[in-house]
């Protein structure tokens, strides 16, 4: 019985360091969440405003033939994945990594080349681990707050490697922040960039089929310089190609930037949700271990005090 006392002191005095480390990294966890999410919400109606803008120049521009615009018909696939540097943090990885390997897979069967850019290290590991040769180069995922700096690297690279026509379409695979308790793994095509006439496998938030063809039917190209699209005039000056040269490659850098904020947000959400639930089910398991180390403590006291009255009854025999 001592010995079963000793073990249950010891487990509830593990437990107990275990419930303050992860108490602690809630707090961390949360401190670093509402800093993930003011940045993310600051910039996502910029983000989706400039988004929209250049689909719809995409769809009405016809006499531009920039390559950031062009459909290319054959089939090179290029995959940023981006997920977070350490673990702790639920399922969030688990989610993301599960969309990718469904989706290499399909893209496989249909003869489409993939090739990978990972983005934090729990990516790196996974596609390490399961499609090493598809991997075509690795990024550090900054700590804390991420900067515009930190993707203009990537941005570059992708940009330059589509000119080149190495890859015809690329897609961003990461988790969007919805609320706290609610991250989705997204899928988003980046480039080619989709007009808003098209409906794109993958592509976050498909079109209703009526919607497109009333609005295919009410586009129309004005001028060299001017498009008209759901309403909407745009004037170029000084010309077309110029202003595209200068604004889509930032506004892809921008959509990037805002990805790369989504999942920083999601991290953070996730890891604060999964170090409150340790701490909850510490816990609950100190309870129910002081309950059985109450209980056994009192069973042996109950049995040295039922020793010693029969040794006393003996004695008086």
């Amino acid at each position: 019985m001592g010995a079963n006392l000793k073990d249950l002191r010891r487990k509830i005095k593990s437990i107990t360091g275990t419930k303050k480390i992860t108490q602690a990294m809630q707090m961390v966890a949360a401190s670093k969440m509402q800093k993930a999410i003011n940045s993310a919400e600051k910039s996502r109606s910029y983000s989706r405003l400039a988004w929209d803008i250049i689909c719809n120049i995409g769809g009405g521009v016809e006499e531009s033939n920039h390559p950031l615009l062009v459909k290319r018909e054959k089939k090179n696939i290029a995959v940023i994945l981006v997920t977070s540097n350490r673990g702790l943090c639920g399922g969030l990885n688990a989610q993301i990594l599960r969309k990718l390997n469904i989706f290499i897979k399909e893209k496989q069967e249909k003869g489409f080349a993939v090739k990978l850019f990972t983005i934090g290290n729990k990516g790196k590991q996974f596609v390490s681990r399961f499609y090493k040769d598809l991997l075509v180069a690795d990024f550090p995922l900054p700590e804390g707050v991420i900067e515009y700096s930190d993707v203009t690297a990537l941005g570059k690279m992708i940009i330059e490697e589509y000119t080149k026509e190495n890859f015809d379409r690329v897609f961003v695979f990461y988790n969007h922040f919805k609320t706290t308790l609610t991250q989705e793994a997204k899928s988003s095509q980046l480039l080619p960039i989709p007009d808003m006439n098209e409906v794109e496998e993958y592509q976050i938030g498909k079109k209703d089929e009526s919607k497109v063809e009333s609005q295919k039917s009410n586009d129309q190209i004005l001028s060299p310089n001017v498009s008209r699209l759901t309403s909407i005039e745009y004037k170029f000056e000084p010309d077309v190609t110029s202003i595209l040269n200068t604004i889509l490659p930032k506004v892809i850098m921008t959509q990037l930037y805002q990805m790369f904020l989504e999942a920083n947000a999601s991290e953070q959400a996730a890891r604060m949700i999964a170090m409150k639930n340790a701490t909850d089910n510490a816990g609950e398991i100190i309870g129910d271990l002081t309950l059985t180390y109450n209980s056994a403590r009192q069973a042996a006291i109950t049995q040295e005090l039922t020793e010693i009255t029969a040794g006393s009854e003996a004695l008086r025999a």
